[in-house]
């Protein structure tokens, strides 16, 4: 399936106020260090309700101006500004966030219920398209999709460099709530480089991988809550003395159990990527901003191919991420422990 895009523009949004000159960098933490410069993309999909009489110019501007509020509230957010390649901090210098709106010539509904991953990279900005000016690199573009039905749906990449999930949503929570012109809106914390300084002269080292001939595949998987709900049960009766499994837990051992095979004597890993806000004493504010996230693993073979099983070891490999745990591993070597 080939969509058909107009661009309609292509634009930079800035803050609705300049940034203080005390606040123009902001450092990364050592986590954000040695996260991987990647681009994590994200589709919000909001369908047309027939009761609205706001169109679709009158969308455009509340979405542009409360982006530049949501930019200006969150000072010293970075995302407005520009990250210097080899440097541990970032030029907050108010260039803004690249703004693109596109119109498709179809329904929301013919794309939320396409199968191919490739028709959903067409409503996200191409990061890799977007030239990078004077060694520095733009950390988050966003792209509006005005669909013929009137549905809207709002693709853009976190920037995995300097924000992980839970501080790209409260951005963009931020952002729906000022759009709606509700008075209550979250404001992030700045903290995790007092909590985790960066390591001095740090040089990030991006493995070259070759993949020669070979096409990566890639799949989308969707889990309805109804089989979330039956998969827990099931692995709740199975083995009561394991507890019901989380809705993490039991999807993630799914995907773990189907995709390891049938090799009888083999052991498969599993990672998860943990959250430390909470697991930090004293916890963490839940909107502080930055990458405080850990990685932890999992070991199962093929013999114990049993769901609860599997979701056993997952939440057992989550559980060894404590205080004590961070605490030790907070130079920036972040170990493995296997677990069964």
């Amino acid at each position: 399936m080939v969509l058909k895009i107009n661009i309609l523009s292509n634009e930079f949004v800035r803050p609705s106020f300049p940034t203080k000159d005390v606040l123009k960098k902001y450092p990364i933490s050592m986590l954000d260090q040695f996260i991987p410069p990647l681009f994590i993309p994200v589709i919000l999909f909001y369908s047309h309700d027939e009761t609205s009489r706001t169109t679709q110019h009158d969308m455009s501007s509340r979405l542009r101006e409360s982006l530049s509020d949501t930019l200006t509230l969150f000072f010293p957010l970075p995302l407005a500004g520009r990250h210097k390649k080899g440097d541990n901090s970032v030029d907050c210098n108010d260039m803004g966030v690249r703004y693109i709106e596109a119109k498709v010539d179809s329904l929301i509904m013919d794309v939320i219920g396409c199968d191919e991953a490739t028709v959903l990279d067409q409503l996200i900005p191409l990061m890799h398209q977007i030239p990078s000016e004077f060694d520095e690199e733009e950390l988050i573009a966003i792209q509006v999709n005005y669909f013929n039905c009137g549905g809207v749906a709002i693709g853009a990449f976190i920037p995995q460099k300097i924000a992980d999930g839970c501080s790209y949503f409260s951005f963009i929570t931020s952002w729906a709530t000022i759009s709606r012109g509700d008075n209550i809106v979250v404001k992030p914390s700045f903290i995790s480089s007092s909590l985790f300084p960066p390591t001095k002269n740090f040089v990030y080292h991006n493995p070259q991988f070759e993949f020669g001939e070979e096409r990566l595949v890639t799949r989308r998987f969707v889990f309805y809550g109804s089989q979330i709900k039956t998969m827990r049960a099931k692995a709740k009766t199975d083995h009561p003395d394991m507890g019901e499994p989380t809705r993490v837990e039991v999807v993630s051992a799914f995907i773990w159990k189907y995709a390891s095979g049938d090799k009888r004597g083999k052991h498969y890993v599993a990672s998860q990527i943990v959250n430390l806000r909470t697991r930090m004493v004293p916890p963490v504010p839940e909107h502080a901003f930055g990458n405080l996230i850990g990685l932890t693993y999992a070991i199962s073979c093929y013999d114990d191919s049993d769901l609860a099983i599997f979701a056993k070891n997952v939440r057992e490999g989550i559980k060894i991420i404590d205080d004590e745990y961070i605490q030790q591993h907070s130079t920036g070597s972040w170990g493995r422990r296997d677990t069964r």
